[in-house]
């Protein structure tokens, strides 16, 4: 008898914790909904794998590695799953790219340039994609050594 008794009990408990779950999870939805109703979608942000960027002049001569993390601004956040499934094309054409040119300005090592690889890699993603699902190239992170700098 004694065993019934604590199998109601047990089935009680359930029930209770159950709704009071239910019950604090309903009304913490709410707030959610109502603040991003408030506001517009904005870009989402896609990484691409950290990878090495070679630094060599117009001789061929090669300098030193640069790692540099890329974000991908995507503008509808309903592409970013079109473009997440592209990420590993799209890191080796970036990886091709970067490789097949120097990555300098002016032939000197110590000044990288910025404004030419992100060209280089906006055709890139443009012959990968096929239309405008990415926005903008970010350089998120760009580690140099001393002495370098990155042009704008």
């Amino acid at each position: 008898m004694d065993e019934i008794v604590l199998r109601k009990w047990a089935l009680l408990l359930c029930l209770v914790t159950g709704l009071v779950a239910g019950w604090s999870f309903s009304a913490g939805a709410s707030e959610p909904v109502e603040e991003a109703e408030k506001t517009a979608p904005g870009p989402t942000v896609v990484e691409v794998p950290v990878m090495l960027m070679p630094i060599a002049t117009a001789s061929r001569r090669m300098h030193y590695y640069a790692y540099v993390l890329f974000q991908l601004e995507i503008p509808s956040p309903n592409d970013r799953w079109s473009v997440e499934d592209k990420i590993p094309y799209i890191q080796d054409a970036f990886i091709r790219e970067l490789h097949a040119r120097p990555n300098v300005l002016d032939d000197d090592p110590m000044i990288i340039d910025i404004r030419g690889i992100k060209a280089r890699l906006s055709a890139r993603i443009r012959d990968i994609m096929g239309d405008e699902r990415v926005g903008e190239i970010i350089i998120k992170e760009l580690a140099l050594p001393r002495g370098a700098r990155a042009s704008e």
